[in-house]
């Protein structure tokens, strides 16, 4: 006889979404989170806006209470928004055929419930999406077996706070220089039977400041992400492979890997 199991996945604190399983199926009810996961109100916007600005709001302070009223409902969108967004990915690997993981199991992982945390608390200080779908993907990468140790995946996560959408861009593009003009459109030119990148038209497709982007390609190398400028590299070596190196380190690559949508099926 099949019988009916009930794990119960909690998104809030004083909210939370059923993950039903019938043996076969194991689904997070969507729609359910979203009309349980609403602002709290006014109270709950300054509870929340307080918490994320380390302040408690002084008693008949009224501009001090809208403002973090105000600031906190942003939050609690963010946040809900981020849920959901995890949500929605854990629905697919709950129900793939290769994957199928163990919701009871998941959820008492303690590096899993770590990693959740440290991401929905970088999700509500961030807007950009590159770093949302960055702490997305890493979140359901650890849910997943990996090899990756971890402290690294931790240490992961935390530079995704520290860094910008800009910082990823570059490191996509240093991952494979000629998958990434491609993608972008964009093509080398040929001197003497030698391809070489036009820096200027790199640097203006990655919306980057071109004194911005020598900050950025700094703090990659201090963090070992990368050896050096990828685009000096790629102009000053004389073979048209170089196109389709990978200029990240090591190091690099495994976090460029962590940060990105893993490949389910």
């Amino acid at each position: 006889m099949r019988t009916e199991g009930r794990f119960q996945f909690d998104l809030r604190s004083r909210h939370s979404a059923k993950i039903l399983t019938d043996n076969i199926k194991l689904t997070i009810d969507i729609e359910k989170a979203k009309k349980e996961l609403q602002p709290d109100g006014f109270d709950g916007a300054i509870t929340v806006a307080a918490t994320a600005l380390g302040v408690v709001p002084i008693a008949g302070s009224t501009l001090a209470s809208l403002l973090m009223a105000a600031v906190g409902s942003g939050l609690g969108r963010r946040r809900d928004r981020f849920i959901i967004l995890l949500a929605e990915q854990l629905n697919i690997l709950f129900t793939e055929q290769k994957t199928r993981l163990d919701a009871k199991e998941l959820f008492e992982d303690e590096q899993f419930v770590t990693v959740v945390a440290q991401a929905t608390d970088i999700a509500v200080r961030n807007h950009q999406k590159e770093k949302i779908d960055a702490l997305r993907n890493a979140t359901i990468n650890t849910a997943l077996p990996s090899e990756l140790p971890d402290d690294e995946q931790l240490l992961f996560v935390s530079w995704i706070d520290d860094l910008t959408a800009l910082h990823i861009r570059i490191l996509t593009f240093s991952q494979n220089p000629r998958n990434w003009m491609d993608a972008n459109e964009l093509k080398p030119r040929s001197v003497r039977d030698q391809l070489f990148i036009d820096p200027d038209a790199v640097i203006s497709r990655l919306a980057v400041d071109p004194d911005l982007y020598d900050q950025i390609i700094r703090d990659l190398i201090a963090r070992g992400l990368i050896q050096n400028d990828p685009i000096h590299q790629i102009n000053s070596m004389s073979s048209n492979d170089r196109l389709d190196f990978s200029y990240l380190t090591e190091m690099g690559k495994r976090m460029l890997n962590f940060l990105s949508q893993p490949v389910v099926g």
